[in-house]
């Protein structure tokens, strides 16, 4: 549904496990749902690409844009923001995140959690 005449997004899948816990299932959602709002919204990306596999246990997300980009030193560290969520809920869910961005360069999101 976010995709239109100024934006296409690529989705790449690979090993879902069909039994995974909800639990995990909601926050994996919500991660890739606010990464895509925020290419979008803040962004302004054109292209994104979002790719999401699972080895056994560990769930990897790729989420990369042609957007503006920021710079990642300089992000406002405030409870409610989106990214905050994102990286709480990566938290919660035992993973570490990884986030590659320059100004006019768009921006690239690495995360691997554990389900």
């Amino acid at each position: 549904s976010l995709t239109n005449q100024n934006t296409t997004l690529e989705l790449q899948t690979n090993h879902f496990d069909a039994n995974m816990e909800l639990n995990s299932q909601v926050n994996i959602y919500r991660i890739v749902q606010e990464l895509l709002i925020n290419a979008i919204k803040h962004g302004e990306a054109k292209h994104i690409l979002i790719q999401c596999i699972q080895n056994e246990k560990t769930f990897f997300i790729t989420i990369e844009d042609n957007g503006k980009g920021f710079d990642p030193s300089k992000m406002p560290i405030s409870k409610g923001i989106g990214l905050e969520n994102v990286k709480n809920r990566v938290t919660y869910l035992n993973g570490k995140i990884d986030i590659d961005s320059a100004i006019n360069q768009g921006t690239t999101i690495n995360i691997e959690v554990y389900v």
